[in-house]
């Protein structure tokens, strides 16, 4: 009664792409994401994920030709060059059986490819949106962020799917003033001669971003899952930033003209979507615009955070994370910001965990990357 079919046309893609929207009609924490952003995002021709993936995408339709499930699959050969493991990802579903029928599709298009090992969702890279949410559910995503429902979970295990590895989401209130213990400890940055931290210079905005992407290729080399960005993927992400990013928010430190750390938060462009229905036309592009001019959103996501490996086992290095912390955290305040998401952290991460901590953050989200052996 299901048919799959993959995507080949326009339309079909729309219908990948505006699913979820029918899907978690009614559903408060659901936030749109915009159809022309996401349209790009899955396209082969624009998105340069396509440049080093092979890739399918898969809609589900019912009798009567209504879109009721979609998934991807993908072989990401930045990652995973000489290897035989793929991804899925942006899997959506209205029922346990649709569900069912995309993942055995997804599988047999990997296995397809010589694939023996399947993990996920990615939507579509590590770089991107990670993990099905398995925990908090009562919140609305963050930017950049995604979201299930509750049901999706058991899906996947009884489909012979087990745990690879949970990310943490952590919500600060930043309301109040930052910790007294954790400002003492950011003292020492404070103290570094010639150590300057900097705001992102927006004229310059390429440049910068690439300075903090090879810092992130360097801070997280050695963690688990880590792909490096490509040329073209930073180019790609400086293009879709631009309009949301706030200098103040993004800044890079520099040890002697060296840049050695960065932090990047951006404001939550999600509560300004949320009852736009993922369309900027006819008025939604002026709701969106008002929103963000007047600056009245509330919240903010730090999105990239890290310092380089020379400097991570050191006093110094752990001083540096807090201080950029600190300084992100009044920024945040005097902007009116009075809630922050930092995210995703790897459960296994355990100082990022207990700085987290020190500075007042709760943990109220899981996401789940899934595994499993296809043969």
């Amino acid at each position: 009664m299901i048919r799959i079919e993959s995507i080949q046309t326009p339309k079909q893609l729309n219908d990948f792409v505006q699913l979820p929207h029918k899907l978690y009609k009614g559903d408060e924490n659901y936030i749109p994401q915009l159809d022309m952003e996401r349209r790009t995002h899955f396209s082969k021709k624009h998105n340069p994920f396509f440049d080093h993936a092979d890739a399918e995408l898969f809609v589900a339709y019912d009798v009567t030709g209504k879109a009721v499930g979609r998934i991807s699959a993908q072989i990401d050969k930045e990652e995973t060059e000489h290897k035989t493991t793929g991804h899925f990802g942006a899997i959506e579903a209205d029922t346990p059986e649709t569900m069912r029928l995309l993942l055995t599709e997804a599988e047999e298009w990997l296995r397809s490819k010589g694939i023996k090992h399947v993990t996920g969702p990615y939507s579509l890279s590590i770089n991107d949106e990670v993990g099905l949410l398995v925990d908090g559910y009562t919140a609305a995503p963050r930017l950049m962020m995604n979201y299930a429902k509750p049901w999706y979970q058991n899906v996947l295990e009884d489909a012979g799917y087990v745990k690879a590895k949970d990310l943490y989401a952590y919500n600060l209130d930043v309301t109040g003033d930052f910790p007294k213990t954790a400002d003492r400890m950011s003292r020492a940055a404070d103290k570094k001669e010639g150590l300057v931290e900097r705001k992102i210079n927006m004229k310059n905005l390429s440049e910068d971003l690439h300075t903090i992407i090879d810092i992130f290729n360097d801070a997280w080399a050695n963690n688990w899952g880590f792909t490096p960005m490509t040329a073209a993927e930073i180019a790609y992400m400086v293009k879709n930033l631009r309009p949301i990013i706030d200098a103040d928010l993004a800044r890079i430190v520099e040890l002697d003209g060296h840049p050695i750390a960065m932090i990047v938060a951006l404001p939550d462009v999600n509560e300004a979507m949320h009852d736009l229905g993922g369309k900027l036309l006819p008025f939604g592009w002026l709701k969106l615009l008002t929103r963000l001019k007047a600056n009245r959103l509330k919240g903010a996501r730090v999105v990239l955070m890290g310092v380089r490996q020379e400097y991570q086992s050191t006093p110094l290095g752990g001083a540096i994370a807090i201080s950029m912390m600190r300084n992100a955290y009044k920024i945040g305040v005097k902007k009116g910001i009075e809630h922050v998401e930092l995210s995703w952290i790897l459960e296994n991460n355990t100082p990022m965990i207990r700085l987290i901590e020190m500075i007042g953050g709760t943990h109220y989200k899981t996401y789940r990357v899934y595994a499993k052996d296809l043969g």
